[in-house]
C-alpha cells in the first residue's frame, strides 16, 4: 500500500517531548510503531509551550522523523505564575495540593486546591479546549483526518475529542491511561456539589458518545464497566524492544535495589523500611552490602520514614533522569522496587515502568495487594515477588533470601518469560485494528 491509500489519525496528547515521565511514553512509543503500519499514518497534536513539571530533553531525539508534530500555544496556569515570579506554587496548581494532608496545607495552597478543583474543570488545562477545537477543525479538514485518538490524563484532551465528534462525526478512540472520578486523588480535590456533578456529566458524555474505549488494566475496565456500563478494551502500557538492544550491563557490585517514579504518600512503603531497618540492625554486613536507588521525586512523609529509621546513609535519592539512563539503570540493578498506591483502586494500578522493569529481566519485588492485576502478571511471568501492604514478616523473608543469594553468586537470578505480549509493538497493532473498525464505513 502506498502512501496516499494509507488512512491518517490525529493522536491529540499533552503529554509529548521534552515532557519527561510515564505520561509521555505510550504515545510516543505507539505512535512509532503505528508510523511503521501499511494502514495507518498518525499525526500528533499536543501543546507548543506546555508547562511540564518534568523535562526529559533526551526524549526529543526518539520522535520518529516521519511522524508529523503540530503545534499549538497553550494558556497555562504554570507559565502566568512563572511570570508573577511564583514558581515554587507550579506543582500546587498541577496537582491542585492533591496528595498533602489537608491540615499540612499553606493558606496558598488551600486557595490552589480550590482553585483546581472548582475552577479548572476537568483540569488545569481546560482553557485549550476551545481553541484547540476551532484549529483542529481546520487540521482535521486540511489534512483530510480520518480518525482521532485522544489520550487522557489530563482529560481535557477528551473534552476536545468529544467536541470535535459531536460538531464534525469523526470517528473517535478515547485512551483512558488513567481513570477519571474515581482515579485515587480524586476524593482529595475539595469538589463542590456543582463541580462533582459537572465532572460526573462530562464524564458520561466522552464515554457515550467516543466510538471506543480503550484503557491499560482490567480493574479499570471492569470499574467502568460496573459504574458506567462502558465497554473498554485492555491495551497495557507496554516496553519498547529496542530500548532493550545491545550488550547487557554489568550487574552492580552491591546489592542494589532500584526504584523509579515519583514516591507519594500512597507509596510511602513503611512495611519495607521497617524490615530493612530491622535487619540492617540484626546483620552490619547486609547494612555495609545494600544500596537503595530511589530515582523521582520523594514525599515528605517518605523522607520522615527513612530518617526515623536511620535509613538515610543507605539511600540515594536522584530526582530525575532521562529516559535512556533509567533503561540502563534497571537493567543494572540487582532488583527492582515496585510500589503500588494503596488505595481503593491498588488492584488496577499497572504504572508503565512495570512493563519496562519486564523486559530489563531484572527480580522485581512489588508492595501491592495480592489480588491484583500487576500481582497476576507477575506471577504469570515468574518475574518476582507481590509482598502485601502490611506483610513485615514476609517482606523481611524475601529480602534476607536475595541478600544471601546474592552474597553466594553475586547476582541475583531471573527467569521471566512470556513478556512479548507487552510488546509496544504488539499494541500498537491492536490500536490500528480499532481504528480500521470504526473507519470501514467512512
Amino acid at each position: 500500500m502506498n502512501d496516499k491509500d494509507r488512512k491518517k489519525v490525529l493522536i491529540i496528547s499533552y503529554y509529548w517531548p521534552p515532557a519527561g515521565g510515564g505520561g509521555v511514553m505510550r504515545w510516543l512509543k505507539m505512535s512509532r510503531y503505528l508510523s511503521l503500519n501499511n494502514n495507518w499514518e498518525p499525526i500528533i497534536y499536543t501543546p507548543k509551550n506546555a508547562g511540564y513539571i518534568v523535562i526529559d530533553e533526551s526524549a526529543v531525539s526518539e520522535v520518529p522523523k516521519n511522524i508529523k508534530v503540530i503545534q499549538k500555544p497553550i494558556l497555562e496556569p504554570n507559565n502566568f505564575l512563572e511570570t508573577l515570579g511564583l514558581n515554587k506554587l507550579k506543582k500546587n496548581v498541577s496537582a491542585g495540593g492533591v496528595g498533602k494532608k489537608k491540615g499540612k496545607m499553606s493558606i496558598s495552597e488551600k486557595l490552589m486546591l480550590w482553585i483546581r478543583s472548582n475552577i479548572f474543570i476537568p483540569d488545569p488545562r481546560f482553557l485549550w479546549i476551545r481553541p484547540s477545537v476551532k484549529f483542529l477543525k481546520e487540521v482535521i479538514k486540511k489534512e483530510k483526518i480520518d480518525a482521532i485518538i485522544t489520550t487522557g490524563p489530563p482529560h481535557s484532551m477528551h473534552i476536545i475529542g468529544l467536541k470535535l465528534k459531536k460538531e464534525l462525526g469523526i470517528p473517535w478512540v478515547a485512551d483512558f491511561r488513567d481513570p477519571w472520578t474515581f482515579i485515587d486523588f480524586f476524593d482529595d480535590l475539595n469538589l463542590s456539589k456543582r463541580s462533582l456533578e459537572r465532572h460526573i456529566n462530562l464524564e458520561k458524555s466522552v464515554l457515550k458518545n467516543a466510538d471506543h474505549l480503550v484503557t491499560v488494566s482490567p480493574y479499570i475496565a471492569n470499574e467502568f464497566k460496573k459504574r458506567f456500563n462502558a465497554d473498554f478494551d485492555v491495551i497495557y502500557n507496554g516496553f519498547d524492544p529496542i530500548d532493550f538492544e545491545g550488550e547487557t550491563p554489568k550487574l552492580d557490585e552491591k546489592f542494589t535495589i532500584c526504584h523509579i517514579g515519583s514516591l507519594n504518600k500512597d507509596r510511602n512503603a513503611e512495611v519495607l523500611w521497617e524490615a530493612i531497618s530491622e535487619i540492617t540492625n540484626e546483620n552490619k554486613e547486609f547494612k555495609r552490602d545494600i544500596k537503595i536507588q530511589l530515582i523521582g521525586s520523594v514525599t515528605p512523609e517518605l523522607m520522615s520514614s527513612i530518617e526515623s529509621l536511620a535509613l538515610k546513609e543507605i539511600i540515594s535519592i536522584q530526582e530525575h533522569m532521562s529516559h535512556k539512563k533509567v533503561i540502563k539503570r534497571i537493567r543494572k540493578s540487582q532488583l527492582l522496587l515496585l510500589l503500588i498506591n494503596n488505595t481503593p483502586i491498588a488492584k488496577g494500578i499497572l504504572p508503565g515502568k512495570f512493563y519496562e522493569y519486564l523486559a530489563a529481566k531484572r527480580p522485581i519485588l512489588c508492595i501491592g495487594a495480592p489480588d491484583s492485576d500487576v500481582a497476576k502478571i507477575i506471577n504469570e511471568c515468574n518475574a518476582g515477588d507481590v509482598v502485601d501492604f502490611t506483610d513485615k514478616e514476609r517482606m523481611k523473608k524475601i529480602l534476607l533470601t536475595s541478600y544471601l543469594e546474592f552474597k553466594e553468586s553475586g547476582r541475583l537470578s531471573c527467569n521471566t518469560n512470556n513478556i512479548e505480549v507487552f510488546s509496544r509493538k504488539g499494541e500498537a497493532l491492536q490500536f490500528a485494528n480499532i481504528l480500521s473498525s470504526i473507519t470501514s464505513n467512512t
